[in-house]
């Protein structure tokens, strides 16, 4: 349990520090990465960036066509609380997806909530720029934040839910190394009918093999 308590306190001070050092940046320039790829950067997500543009893909239907938040109106106390609940809670890692020489906020990934016991944490992430989709940037950032949680953070396990109908998502999470591990029957309703889920995870080892294969 100590062992846990100092895991917490360090995802405390690291998310205070880069807090610190990206709020240094003014208006307008660009912000400093907590990781960088090829194609975008991550940083944390920042109360600045509870804009019109995040509301707007919030009530997007294409965008939140498979989002649990899609089935009612999002406000801006609706993001506001999710920057307070969420995004500031040490169990969560939630960072903003910014592309590369434009500097752009493009959508958002989030590893949690995390048990720091068994050291398996939930996965999601939103595209919300639909201009921006089908280019590689969802891919670049699954791979950027495996890459954190199991060697920075020492997972042992990231797993996520999808809808079966978003063979999309299903297909994307396959190539970086998700596995289908289950079917819940008929657990979400989407477009007037219920589907069902796949429940997909990738360990530790597996993702190791797999970073050393290529």
């Amino acid at each position: 349990m100590e062992s846990v308590l100092v895991t917490l306190v360090l995802i405390k001070l690291r998310k205070i520090i880069i807090m610190s050092n990206v709020n240094q940046k003014t208006s307008g320039e660009k912000f400093i990465p907590y990781m960088e790829g090829k194609l975008i950067y991550l940083r944390p997500l920042l109360k600045s960036d509870l804009n019109e543009n995040y509301l707007k893909w919030m009530n997007d239907s294409e965008v939140n066509r498979y989002m649990d938040s899609g089935s009612f109106p999002s406000t801006m106390e609706d993001l506001q609380n999710y920057y307070t609940t969420v995004a500031l809670n040490p169990n969560n890692i939630v960072l903003a997806i910014i592309e590369n020489g434009t500097n752009e906020h493009i959508g958002n990934i989030r590893l949690g909530p995390i048990n720091w016991i068994s050291r398996v944490s939930n996965f999601g992430m939103m595209i919300g720029e639909k201009s921006k989709w089908n280019r590689g940037y969802a891919k670049e950032a699954i791979s950027m934040v495996l890459k954190y949680g199991f060697n920075k953070l020492n997972l042992h396990k990231v797993c996520l839910g999808v809808v079966t109908e978003n063979i999309a998502a299903v297909e994307l999470y396959k190539t970086v190394g998700f596995v289908i591990e289950g079917n819940s029957i008929k657990n979400s309703f989407i477009n007037g009918k219920h589907v069902d889920s796949y429940y997909m995870g990738i360990l530790k080892e597996i993702y190791k093999a797999s970073v050393k294969n290529n």
